[in-house]
């Protein structure tokens, strides 16, 4: 299972790279590659830059504080334990954020050191077990480096929006109306065929985003005891939790527009299941059929729909549920 999960990441980072390249070749052969260097350049610069100062905002939104200073010394003793599990060098830094979304993330790089957080909301809800299994799935993160992958994947996308909006606004001021027949959508055919594949290679950029998803989940099962059930059971509290306090609590924007980092998307709404319990919930998500609407917004979505984690999670830990 895990070999499988480890190539189908492969395939999805060599595909969105294909689809890229390809991108770049066509609309070179076009127009010629002075402006997709210049975009490249302008892109791959500005991805870096947002890297580096990345974990300070990420701080500075969540209002993070280290976990010692908030007396939550035993989460950083779990990922220590995970850690050392796991055979990392090195645990990550462990925080806390006072924000009421229940959910975890992991980010920093090679400058702030590898760090991972909580929130107060989800270290309401959920038990010191279920707490252990985020904590192994975002150390799962860490371990498989996909924050790097998806940062070296963002820099794709912004070329070819870069790309689209230089060639859009390129066609009013070098005065292409002036020319003669198709002359005069030159620019503006290239900047939509540049549009176009920046929306291409964002969904395979979320393809990437789901297995990575899922990989981390793996890593949960497999260094934590009976890891996999305790996350399922945590996911089936953040998503049923977040999704009836979503509209009262009113996020700031600024901590939904991490959405991506977290281990559960915080929007995502799901009915009042009748359950007194939250392993009746689990079983409710995990046997849920999937609609066809469904499965074309997932599509769209950073996160898989927590039913088909829940259920994997189970078949894991050997629990088949039809």
């Amino acid at each position: 299972m895990g070999t499988k999960l480890l190539g189908s990441m492969i395939l999805a980072t060599a595909a969105t790279i294909g689809i890229t390249t390809l991108g770049i070749f066509l609309i070179g052969e076009i127009f010629g590659g002075i402006p997709i260097l210049l975009s490249l350049l302008f892109a791959i610069g500005l991805v870096i830059f947002q890297w580096i100062i990345a974990p300070k905002i990420i701080q500075y939104a969540f209002g993070l504080i280290p976990a010692e200073k908030a007396g939550l010394g035993w989460l950083i003793e779990s990922a220590e334990k995970i850690a050392k599990r796991t055979g990392m060098k090195k645990a990550p830094e462990v925080y806390v954020s006072p924000s009421p979304i229940a959910n975890a993330f992991a980010f920093g790089n090679v400058f702030s050191g590898k760090k991972i957080a909580v929130t107060k909301g989800l270290l309401n809800i959920l038990s010191e077990d279920e707490v252990e299994a985020v904590i192994a799935h975002e150390l799962g993160h860490i371990r498989h480096k996909d924050i790097e992958i998806m940062m070296a994947l963002s820099v794709l996308p912004a070329i070819f929006y870069l790309l689209a909006r230089w060639l859009y606004y390129a066609s009013f001021f070098r005065g292409v109306t002036r020319g003669r027949g198709s002359e005069r959508l030159v620019l503006p055919l290239v900047a939509a065929l540049a549009f176009f594949f920046y929306f291409v290679v964002s969904i395979f950029m979320l393809w990437v985003s789901r297995l990575r998803e899922y990989y981390a989940d793996q890593n949960a099962v497999e260094s934590v005891e009976g890891g996999g059930i305790r996350l399922a059971r945590a996911l089936a509290k953040l998503e049923y939790y977040n999704s009836q306090v979503i509209t009262q609590i009113r996020p700031e924007k600024s901590i939904i527009a991490f959405k991506f980092l977290m281990i559960s998307d915080p929007e995502r709404k799901i009915p009042r299941y009748p359950v007194s319990n939250v392993d009746e919930l689990v079983y409710q998500l995990a046997s849920k059929e999937i609609t066809f609407s469904e499965s074309i917004s997932e599509i769209f979505r950073s996160h898989p729909l927590t039913p088909k984690r829940i259920r994997r999670l189970l078949k894991l830990s050997g629990i088949i549920v039809k």
